[in-house]
């Protein structure tokens, strides 16, 4: 999972254009069990932050957002993440790889949306 904080402030400490990779294995077949058991892995943070930041990052991103799915974390590495962003693509550079992400529209040639959903990190995609 991939978050690219856009617009954030926690406890007045600005996060804007911060990367926040999570990579980790889940290993169960179902939604229900990653729900009930989680996946374990690894988070990798944009090494363009503050010492203040950091230590917000230190452990926001195991009890927000990714620490839904992500129960184990084996750590928190600051690495240099690229991000090339165009308006049909996005294109991720990381430590141990890339990966190119391309935007799906829909019929009437605009992005599809993901709306009303019951995951509050997906309430509006």
């Amino acid at each position: 999972m991939v978050f690219r904080i856009q617009e954030e402030k926690v406890n007045d400490i600005g996060l804007s254009g911060i990367t926040v990779i999570y990579c980790g294995d889940i290993p169960h077949p179902t939604f229900q069990e990653l729900m009930e058991i989680g996946s374990e892995g690894g988070i990798y943070i944009d090494d363009n932050t503050t010492q203040e930041q950091r230590d917000l990052l230190d452990t926001l991103p195991v009890n927000s957002h990714g620490g839904v799915f992500m129960r184990k974390v084996f750590g928190i590495r600051y690495a240099k993440i690229g991000v090339e962003d165009n308006s049909t693509s996005i294109h991720i550079k990381m430590p141990h790889g890339e990966m190119k992400q391309y935007l799906t529209k829909g019929l009437d040639g605009n992005p599809v949306r993901i709306e009303n959903q019951v995951l509050p990190i997906l309430r509006d995609l």
